[in-house]
C-alpha cells in the first residue's frame, strides 16, 4: 500500500486524504475471514513484527453468537501468531459498563477465552457504539506503535448520537477504526417513519446508507417500501462516516442462507413460483462506484444537497406528490436559495379513492393521474440537462420511474371502477366473481376496496400480454413505462436501484366484505386517506444483514 511507503509524519490518520463515498472504504468480500486476515497481517512489510495495539470492540448478539466469528478468530490468531508477536490485543464489549473487559495484552490466548465468555451472553438490546468507541479511545492513546479499534457489530450502529465528535476523537488520536459490520438498506426510512421511541437515551435512530432519507417512499397503490427492503451494498452511514475519517476500512458479513429467493414480498408473484432471480440483481463493483453514498459529515451533505441539481429536483418532486395526495411521507429537508435544513417526517394522506363510490372514484383516478404526469414532465425535463451519473442522479431516475409505475397503477384503478367494479356489485353478476372473492360470503355487503401487489420482479413486458382493465389508456401507460424501464435497467442493472425497481409493483383491485378484509365500521380518516388500506410495516425493529452479493456472489434480494 502507498500510505506505508509515506514518511511517518504523514502517517498521522488525521492528515490521510478522506474518501468522497463509502466506496473508497467498502470490501467487496462477505466473509468474516477476509476481515480479520486484513486486520491482523498488518499493513507492514518485512520479517519483523511491527508493534501494534489493537482493541477488538464486540457487539456480542445473537447474530454474531451464531455466526463463525469465534472460530476464525481462533484460526487467525493461530495462523498470525509470528505476525502478532508484538501486537497487544484487549477486548471491549459494546453495552458493557466501562466498555473494556480485558486490557491491551500479548496473551492472546486470554482475548479469545473473553470473546467466548462474552458471545455466551449475547444481548438483543438496540446498543450506542459512537459512545463505546469515544471511551476506548482515550486508552490507547499515547501507546506505542499502530493504534487500531475492530469494530464488530451486526446488529447496530443506526443509534447515534456525537457522530462528528466520535469521528474527529479517534482522529486526532490516530486511531484507525475497521468495522466488520451488516450491509444496511438503500436510504431507509424505517426509522424516519417510526421515530425514535426505542432509542437508547441521547441518541438518534437513523439507519440507511445515506446521511438523510433521500428517496421518496410510501407511494399510492404499493403494498411495501421498496428502501425498506433493498440491500444497500453498504454499511450505515455512521459507520461509514467515522471509518473513513480515520483511514480504516469496512467489511460487510452476510450468512450463507438456503432461503429461496422471493420474486414478491408479499403476494403470489404472477409469472413464477418464486424462485426465479432476476437478471442484474448482482451487485457490480464498477456499477456500485458510480451511485455510493457519501461520507462526509451532515452538515456537508445538506450544504451539497442544496447545490446538486439532482437532489434538488427530487425534493420538489417529492413535495409536489405528498401534497397532491400521490405518496405519504414528506421530503426530509427543507430548500432555501443555497442551503437546506433537516425536516421531520410530517407524514402525508394518500387520495381518499377506498370506498365503494366508484364513478367518483374513477373520476379522482383521472385528476390525480393529471397532475402525475405534470410532476413526471418537470422532472424529466430537468433530468435532461444533467449529463454525469451519480448517486444523486439515480435517486432522480427511479423517482421518475415510481412516478411512471404510480401513473399505470392510477389508469389500471379508473378503468376497474369503470369496467370491473360496477358489476361485482350488481345483484347478477355479468361475468364471474374472481378467484381473490370465491371464498367470501356472498351475503355479506362490499364496504371498500383493497388491493394486492403484482411485483415487476419479471420486468414490465409480461403485463402488456396480460389482460387488464383500462384498455388503450392502460396499455399507452404500460408502453411508456417499459420503455423507460428499459433504459432504466440498462443504466442500473446490477445495483441496489434495480433491486428498488422490482420490488415496486402494479395493483390488482378488489372489494373488502365486512369481518373479511375491512372493519364493519367506518372510521373518520385522519392522517391517511378515507378507508385507505395499510401498507405492510414491519412491526419490531427491522435486521439488518440482507446480502446484496455484490461481485462476490448473488443477491438475496432482501431479508
Amino acid at each position: 500500500m502507498i500510505a506505508s511507503l509515506l514518511m511517518p509524519c504523514v502517517l498521522a490518520t488525521a492528515g490521510l486524504q478522506q474518501p468522497d463515498t463509502a466506496a473508497g472504504i467498502t470490501e467487496a468480500s462477505r466473509s468474516i475471514e477476509r476481515a480479520l486476515t486484513t486486520v491482523f497481517a498488518g499493513r507492514g512489510r518485512g520479517e519483523q513484527a511491527p508493534e501494534r495495539q489493537l482493541f477488538l470492540l464486540v457487539d456480542a448478539t445473537e447474530s454474531l453468537r451464531k455466526s463463525t466469528f469465534q472460530e476464525q478468530l481462533s484460526d487467525m490468531l493461530e495462523r498470525f501468531e509470528a505476525r502478532l508477536a508484538r501486537t497487544r490485543i484487549g477486548l471491549g464489549r459494546v453495552g458493557h459498563r466501562g466498555v473494556v473487559v480485558v486490557e491491551p495484552t500479548l496473551d492472546h490466548d486470554r482475548v479469545l477465552r473473553a470473546v467466548t465468555g462474552e458471545l455466551a451472553k449475547p444481548s438483543g438490546a438496540i446498543q450506542n457504539v459512537y459512545a463505546d468507541l469515544r471511551t476506548l479511545a482515550p486508552k490507547l492513546s499515547g501507546k506505542p506503535g499502530r493504534r487500531e479499534i475492530l469494530l464488530v457489530t451486526l446488529d447496530n450502529g443506526d443509534a447515534e448520537d456525537d457522530l462528528e465528535a466520535t469521528a474527529s476523537l479517534c482522529a486526532k488520536l490516530d486511531i484507525a477504526v475497521t468495522a466488520l459490520t451488516s450491509e444496511s438498506y438503500l436510504a431507509d426510512c424505517y426509522w424516519r417513519q417510526q421515530g425514535a421511541g426505542q432509542a437508547p437515551r441521547g441518541t438518534t435512530m437513523t439507519g440507511g446508507d445515506n446521511p438523510f432519507v433521500d428517496l421518496p417512499y410510501g407511494w399510492l397503490f404499493q403494498r411495501t417500501h421498496v428502501n425498506e427492503v433493498t440491500p444497500s451494498g453498504h454499511a450505515c452511514y455512521g459507520i461509514n462516516r467515522v471509518v473513513s475519517k480515520t483511514g480504516g476500512r469496512v467489511f460487510l458479513y452476510a450468512p450463507r442462507s438456503d432461503t429461496k429467493h422471493r420474486c414478491s414480498h408479499h403476494d403470489p408473484c404472477l409469472f413464477c413460483n418464486g424462485d426465479h432471480i432476476p437478471a442484474g440483481e448482482s451487485y457490480m463493483s464498477g456499477r456500485m462506484a458510480d451511485i455510493a453514498p457519501t461520507v462526509a459529515s451532515r452538515k456537508q451533505a445538506y450544504k451539497d444537497a442544496a447545490k446538486d441539481p439532482c437532489t434538488r429536483d427530487v425534493l420538489v418532486a417529492w413535495r409536489d406528490a405528498a401534497k397532491n395526495g400521490l405518496l405519504r411521507s414528506s421530503p426530509p429537508l427543507r430548500l432555501a436559495s443555497t442551503s437546506a435544513k433537516p425536516e421531520r417526517n410530517r407524514g402525508g394522506r394518500l387520495l381518499p379513492m377506498f370506498t365503494l363510490g366508484f364513478k367518483r372514484n374513477a373520476a379522482k383516478a383521472d385528476k390525480a393521474g393529471k397532475q402525475c404526469d405534470r410532476i413526471l414532465g418537470r422532472l424529466t425535463e430537468r433530468l435532461e440537462s444533467v449529463q454525469r451519473h451519480d448517486r444523486s442522479r439515480a435517486n432522480a431516475e427511479l423517482t421518475r420511474l415510481l412516478l411512471q409505475i404510480t401513473r399505470v397503477n392510477l389508469a389500471l384503478y379508473a378503468g376497474w371502477c369503470r369496467e370491473t367494479a360496477p358489476g361485482l356489485v350488481a345483484r347478477d353478476p355479468e361475468h364471474p366473481l374472481p378467484p381473490e372473492q370465491l371464498a367470501v360470503n356472498l351475503d355479506r355487503r362490499p364496504v371498500g376496496v383493497s388491493f394486492t401487489s403484482m411485483c415487476l420482479c419479471h420486468g414490465v413486458k409480461p403485463f402488456l400480454r396480460a389482460e387488464l382493465p383500462g384498455g388503450e389508456s392502460v396499455r399507452e401507460e404500460l408502453e411508456e413505462l417499459d420503455a423507460m424501464w428499459t433504459r432504466f435497467m440498462e443504466r442500473y442493472a446490477h445495483t441496489p436501484y434495480a433491486v428498488a425497481a422490482h420490488r415496486a409493483g402494479l395493483a390488482r383491485f378488489h372489494l373488502t366484505y365486512v369481518g373479511v378484509v375491512a372493519k364493519a365500521k367506518r372510521k373518520k380518516p385522519k392522517s391517511r386517506g378515507e378507508d385507505e388500506p395499510e401498507t405492510e410495516k414491519p412491526r419490531n425493529r427491522p435486521k439488518r444483514g440482507a446480502s446484496s452479493g455484490s461481485s462476490a456472489g448473488p443477491t438475496t434480494g432482501g431479508n
